[in-house]
């Protein structure tokens, strides 16, 4: 049988001074440490040079596959399926046009409008009609925003009916809340957790009070980060407070002029033992939202590099940190055809970036209302097509390494002529790096870490990680 080497290959930056690398496969998800003249032999394309031995071992991790595999085409054809196949129902729902803040990187309008008691039956019977597939063993809402909790009695009122529905079909049901934590108070939160089962948390917080409220203020132009930041704190004292019955993820979006504050915003998060409570923090640049918001973030390759700083500090100060992607079959809900979002009008969309935002109005990317009953379940607008948009090589993601554990990131994006390529492009020879030494750690001797930090001297991050 003759073979070809992977096109989804990728490589860390040498170990040492062998010459050794990490070898991984982003479509297998596994790893490898080759030697120099294996990596050399795999860059060229020359098979017939590797040992048999090393061979078998290639294969086995997907590195070298059968001449006549079409990767491309297997891997966007898994991707359609998974977006077609899976058990479990996700929709979201903006039950709130309003939001307290007024960050100006936001591109929604808000108005103080909640979903009307009106749309409730319009938008259960929606999803009663989804359900009647019998293909799903569940349903999870997200309730997005503007800031959803300023519709806590439309969430209440929902729940209650999304409950009674899941149990008509006998599936399980979750929901999670993304929120900017200006109404998290501990009543609140008991009553999120318990009666309106949700599981996870996401909460923001753009840096230090100083760069926060440079970002994240209220309409009337007051600082919102001590608010923000006492709620968690409350929250993560209660005795009965537990991570693993509802998850907290901090979101830190940053800019410019932010930058510099994530590794204070990092210490002050371990100064009150945050690691301990939260599921995880994770950082991401400011992109556009139907605005020119992303003229302000850091170029991809500067985040990239900033990341591996980042996570070196979570890593030392005991925050879980990811730095080895895994397979991505759905990119986005944009590719699910029974995924839908609901604002607080009951117009009906595919992506929760384009509810409240202006530019969006009128366009194809809201394709329908609650009342409507014409509206057909699938109907679906450019984005929803992405998988034929790679077929057809119309973008760069068609012939990239990472697409297997990317899947193209942000469709909208690239629709709109914006590079949506993940972090991951830019520093994964650093994060394979990372990741042996994270898996090498406990085997490496004093003498050992001394020489790799000296090997790796121009990388200042490698250093700490040894020592984390």
């Amino acid at each position: 049988m003759k073979y070809k080497v992977s096109n989804f290959n990728i490589f860390s930056c040498a170990i040492n001074e062998s010459g050794k690398r990490v070898l991984m496969n982003t479509y297998s998800g596994q790893t490898l440490v080759v030697s120099k003249y294996c990596h050399e032999f795999l860059l060229d394309g020359r098979l017939s040079e590797i040992p048999e031995l090393i061979t078998r071992k290639l294969i086995d991790v997907g590195a070298v596959v059968e001449a006549e595999k079409d990767e491309l085409k297997t891997v966007i054809d898994e991707n359609d399926e998974g977006g077609t196949t899976g058990q479990n129902l996700y929709q979201v729902i903006m039950p709130s046009a309003f939001c307290q803040l007024g960050c100006h990187y936001c591109g929604q309008q808000h108005a103080k409008n909640s979903l009307a008691p009106a749309l409730f039956t319009a938008l259960i019977d929606r999803i009663r009609k989804k359900l009647e597939s019998k293909r799903y063993k569940s349903l999870t809402i997200a309730w997005f925003g503007g800031e959803p909790l300023l519709a806590l009695n439309t969430i209440r009122s929902l729940t209650k009916l999304l409950l009674e529905l899941c149990e008509e079909f006998e599936i399980a049901y979750s929901a999670r809340i993304v929120t900017n934590g200006m109404s998290l108070k501990e009543t609140v939160f008991r009553e999120l957790t318990t009666d309106l089962h949700i599981r996870s948390i996401e909460v923001t917080l753009d840096g230090t009070r100083e760069f926060h409220d440079q970002n994240r203020f209220t309409k009337e132009g007051t600082p919102s980060f001590d608010i923000i930041f006492n709620n968690l704190m409350t929250l993560f004292q209660l005795p009965q407070y537990d991570v693993k019955k509802c998850e907290v993820t901090i979101r830190c979006n940053v800019n410019q002029q932010n930058a510099d504050s994530v590794a204070a915003l990092i210490e002050l998060f371990h100064k009150h033992e945050f690691q301990k409570k939260i599921a995880y923090f994770y950082a991401v640049g400011i992109y556009s939202w139907g605005n020119d918001a992303h003229e302000q973030s850091l170029t991809k390759e500067e985040f990239a590099g900033r990341e591996l700083v980042w996570n070196t500090q979570l890593r030392k100060l005991g925050f879980k940190i990811f730095v080895k992607p895994a397979r991505k079959k759905v990119v986005c809900m944009t590719v699910d055809k029974n995924a839908d979002v609901y604002d607080a009008y009951g117009n009906i969309f595919n992506c929760t970036e384009t509810p409240y935002v202006n530019v969006y109005k009128g366009t194809d990317h809201q394709f329908g209302h609650l009342m409507f009953s014409g509206e057909s379940q699938g109907s679906r607008n450019v984005l929803s097509d992405w998988h034929n948009t790679l077929r057809k090589g119309t973008f760069q993601c068609s012939g990239c390494p990472v697409l297997p554990v990317c899947g193209g990131s942000c469709p909208k994006s690239w629709h709109e002529d914006m590079r949506a390529c993940p972090t991951f492009k830019f520093n994964n020879p650093e994060k394979l790096l990372m990741y042996y030494l994270e898996n090498k750690r406990q085997e490496l001797t004093g003498v050992e870490k001394e020489g790799l930090a000296i090997f790796h001297q121009d990388k200042k991050w490698v250093a700490d990680y040894l020592d984390a």
